[in-house]
């Protein structure tokens, strides 16, 4: 029984440990499956962290990279912005070349509605057998623009225009990163002075990439024989140097064209120190083996007081407005038409005027036009507006202006719409504080109807540019009573109203002109002084 009794407390022993045995195996073995698991955990993290680590390292040397890439880039925009500046006046002209020709080009073929008579060569040639008015071979000219075998070549022609001509012209409109943060807030303030003797114009000019500013002086002391300048900018100094002296008598007006890839400037001598008789005014040509502008041809005219430069198609047209002939403002103006064949600028059509001071040339709709203001009288002489006939080659009588002693037209257009701004000198009582007025061109009518009155002060000159898409008017206002010493004002065109709203004041002393244009990606005003015997160039910054 006690034997019994042991063998089995023996076995329940053995039973026991091999028990405990087995919960120590499976324990240990717990135990290690929690530190292969909590060991592999670690190992799983430093693989993220060290994987973490080099995307990091990744990222950093992107980020490196990206900003060299922007440096670079940055860099590679300056120089781009700064080659496109030397550039720009080139291109301006080639613009303003190829606005011409492809006005004209649409504008001459379009035959005067006058024209009734039809002339049938070939039939089936056009749609609208009531609409050609002459039809040769497939060919036909229709009120409505010129068709060739289906296709309206007017229509292309005008389609193309409106494609590669802003609506505002290229030299006055320039838009920059630095004057978009301005959001049209700027202001002119002075950048150099010049020494000038009666200073009447300015006229800015590229030549080959080379910067020009001609100022036209009157008179030296009480002799109106003066030397006029022209000034070079200087890329180096960053300024204007003087560069070449003209001769001039009575100088009234610069005016720079080119015909053929010659530059030219004509220069208006109004009179001589004896007389209001015949004084000759010169046209100039620019030689490219001096650099220099050569003398090219001599123009007997009396009282010139200003030239205006027109191409329509290859006709180059020079029209001189005449001040006065002896004791008489009623004088004919003259246009003058370029001769290929002798290279010279010949007499080609007469239009009568009274105190004419200026010519300004423009076109709408393809039409080309001629304004002049009369001077001559402030209550009893209108200022006319002429438009060319494609069918005489003559430009007849338009619209006329109520105009008061009219000294200056400046046309421009705003989003589409076409602006002629005129200068108005004296009122009806012969007092310099009057209304000049901006004018709005009529689609319906095809005329100039008031738009919007400005007051001004013995004004002489509106000069329109724009700024970022922001429009400005700036005026040249002679005379305040007695006092040349006055105040010029820039205008800014208010969207909301259609108006222009006074922006700046700038101290004149008798001005007489102003002169926009942009050397060196850098906008400039300048003003011609006829007393004080200076004129200034003031810079555009940001408000």
């Amino acid at each position: 029984m006690h034997t019994a009794s042991a063998a089995e407390c023996l076995h329940n022993n053995i039973a026991s440990e091999a028990t405990t045995a087995k919960m120590h195996i499976l324990v240990s073995s717990l135990l290690l499956l929690v530190r292969l698991v909590w060991s592999t955990a670690q190992e799983d993290d430093l693989r993220r962290l060290k994987h973490a680590q080099a995307e990091q390292k990744q990222l950093s040397a992107a980020l490196d990279e990206l900003r060299a890439d922007l440096v670079h880039l940055r860099q590679r925009y300056g120089i781009l912005f700064a080659s496109t500046t030397v550039q720009r006046h080139k291109q301006a002209e080639w613009q303003r070349d190829t606005t011409a020709r492809l006005e004209s080009m649409a504008g001459e073929r379009r035959l005067s509605t006058a024209i009734s008579s039809h002339r049938r060569l070939s039939s089936g040639a056009c749609v609208d057998p009531s609409g050609p008015q002459l039809a040769v071979d497939g060919v036909c000219s229709c009120t409505s623009g010129l068709l060739v075998e289906g296709r309206n070549l007017t229509k292309e022609l005008d389609y193309l225009l409106r494609a590669i001509v802003p609506t505002a012209s290229p030299l006055t409109s320039i838009s920059t990163s630095a004057f978009a943060e301005c959001r049209g807030n700027i202001t002119f303030t002075e950048k150099w002075e010049f020494d000038t003797d009666y200073a009447s114009d300015w006229e800015h000019f590229t030549v080959d990439n080379e910067e020009y500013l001609a100022v036209a002086n009157s008179q030296k002391g009480s002799s109106l024989l003066a030397q006029s300048m022209i000034y070079h900018y200087n890329i180096t100094a960053k300024k204007f140097d003087a560069y070449q002296v003209i001769d001039t008598m009575g100088a009234a007006d610069w005016e720079h064209f080119t015909v053929d890839n010659d530059h030219y400037l004509a220069m208006a001598n109004a009179r001589n120190d004896t007389s209001w008789g015949p004084t000759v005014s010169v046209i100039y040509r620019f030689n490219n083996g001096t650099a220099t502008f050569d003398e090219y041809q001599e123009v007997n005219i009396t009282g010139a007081y200003d030239w205006e430069h027109l191409a329509v198609g290859n006709d180059h047209y020079l029209a001189v407005a005449k001040y006065r002939s002896g004791s008489s403002y009623q004088t004919p103006s003259v246009v003058y038409r370029f001769n290929h064949t002798s290279a010279k600028f010949e007499e080609y059509q007469e239009i009568d005027t009274i105190g004419a001071y200026d010519w300004e040339s423009f076109t709408v709709d393809s039409v080309h036009y001629l304004a002049v203001a009369n001077a001559y009288h402030p209550d009893q002489v209108k200022s006319v507006i002429y438009r060319f006939n494609n069918v005489t080659a003559k430009f007849e009588e338009h619209q006329k202006v109520e105009s008061h002693s009219a000294t200056g037209w400046e046309h421009f257009t705003v989003e589409n719409d076409d602006y002629l701004a005129i200068a108005n000198h004296v009122n009806g009582s012969h007092l310099t504080t009057t209304k000049s007025v901006i004018y709005h061109y009529n689609n319906a009518t095809s005329k100039f109807d008031a738009h919007q009155e400005i007051d001004t002060k013995g004004a002489h000159d509106w000069e329109h540019f724009v700024v970022d898409n922001v429009h400005y008017l700036a005026v040249a206002n002679y005379r305040f009573a007695s006092s040349y010493q006055t105040k010029s004002v820039i205008y800014r065109f208010n969207n909301a109203t259609a108006k222009f709203e006074e922006h700046q004041e700038i101290d004149t002393n008798g001005a007489s002109d102003w002169e926009y244009f942009a050397v060196d990606n850098k906008l400039y005003l300048a003003i011609a002084n006829y007393y004080g015997g200076t004129s200034s160039v003031y810079q555009a910054t940001c408000d």
